[in-house]
């Protein structure tokens, strides 16, 4: 089952977050006029912000989101595809999960 939680991880948190914040939220902000940069810093900062529950739980994570959300937010802006960066998410999240024990 240890092997599976990056697969399950990508289901849930990647298929939900990247097309939110790197899919919709990126090209939205393009057509608006923003420069890639900015939109990759505001970007990570809404991902971090989303995580906020973080603060009450695994206070320690919520530090190592932002930098997440810029790595995420890279990939995906680099290859100009969302996929990267959801297979990014769905292994470093399994990962996590199977580190932290839950």
């Amino acid at each position: 089952q240890l092997a599976l939680l990056p697969t399950i991880q990508l289901a849930r948190a990647a298929v939900q977050g990247e097309p939110l914040f790197r899919g919709f939220l990126w090209g939205w902000l393009e057509k608006k006029g923003w420069r890639a940069v900015w939109i990759w810093l505001f970007q990570a900062a809404l991902f971090w912000f989303g995580h906020l529950y973080y603060l009450g739980v695994l206070t320690y994570s919520w530090w190592i989101v932002p930098v997440m959300g810029l790595v995420f937010g890279w990939l995906s802006w680099r290859a100009r595809d969302i996929a990267p960066g959801m297979f990014a998410h769905g292994l470093t999240n399994g990962i996590a999960q199977i580190v932290s024990g839950n």
